[in-house]
């Protein structure tokens, strides 16, 4: 039986039944029952649907719809979806949702809504860091970084646990050159997230960058006590081994690298290496 009729009988079985509590609700009630068994799609959607159209002010019904379509990769869908709550009524819990989704789509368009969102997310809760961080994202994506920086230094010093500010902006201090202070951020941000490959890979980047590989070296050899088959880690090894003239043993860290590269990146990326340049086949 297809879900609307089985709906338009069960509208009309409430309606003959005195009970409590609005039909908007029962029905509500009777959809969230029924998507914990098996349906299609379209049947789930039109549970939600049904349930909207009955309750302009549901928001969990349009939260568990955008849900459903975001688990289906329907992203544009679970985005419209979004938006017609916010235009019923103002909910910050879901504008954080559609800020969410807005932020990860590829179109500078969205990204331009999702400014617009958090905007006004900002104006009711002005120190909500989760949606000061997405602000300074998207700033430093925008090429804004000077205002990107400010919002990432006052982040980690409110909340020093911030580990996307941390990245970010240890990441746009080595871009710039900026090496000492990106060796400050990524080592203090490592103290909080030990071992985590991308400080630590930032982190060695910086060292190298400063004139400093043997610290670089010593850091990426920390990353793989950890991570003994991360073949990023083994990439930096090599190339600081070859600048510190240990050729043999980056040779032997190159050949390790290309026996396990199934994806063929590493690869190119030593073709094009000109540290590699001795010891590379053409």
């Amino acid at each position: 039986m297809y879900v609307a009729s089985s709906l338009s009988s069960y509208v009309m079985s409430a309606q003959r039944q005195e009970e409590e509590g609005s039909l908007a609700k029962r029905i509500w009630t009777r959809a969230k029952a029924w998507t914990k068994q098996f349906f299609s799609a379209a049947s789930v959607i039109d549970l939600y649907e049904t349930a909207i159209r009955l309750d302009r002010g549901n928001m969990e019904a349009y939260e568990r719809l955008a849900e459903f379509y975001e688990a289906g990769e329907l992203f544009d869908d679970a985005m419209k979806t979004l938006r017609k709550a916010l235009k019923y009524e103002w909910n910050a819990e879901v504008a954080r949702k559609l800020v969410m989704l807005l932020v990860n789509a590829d179109s500078s368009k969205l990204r331009k809504e999702a400014k617009e969102w958090i905007e006004r997310l900002l104006e009711e809760q002005p120190n909500d860091l989760s949606m000061l961080e997405l602000k300074a994202l998207l700033l430093l994506d925008d090429g804004q970084e000077e205002k990107a920086e400010r919002i990432f230094l006052s982040l980690i010093e409110t909340d020093p646990l911030l580990y996307r500010s941390i990245l970010a902006l240890g990441t746009l201090y080595n871009d710039k050159q900026r090496y000492d202070e990106a060796i400050h951020v990524l080592a203090n941000g490592l103290c909080h997230h030990p071992n985590d490959p991308e400080l630590m890979s930032e982190l060695a980047r910086a060292y190298d960058e400063r004139g400093q590989t043997e610290k670089a070296l010593s850091v990426v050899e920390e990353w793989l006590r950890f991570d003994e088959v991360d073949l990023s880690a083994h990439y930096q090894r090599a190339c600081y081994l070859a600048k510190l003239g240990r050729m043999q043993e980056a040779e032997a860290e190159l050949a390790y690298i290309l026996d396990e590269d199934e994806t063929g990146y590493f690869s190119k990326l030593a073709k094009e290496e000109k540290l590699f340049a001795s010891f590379m086949r053409p």
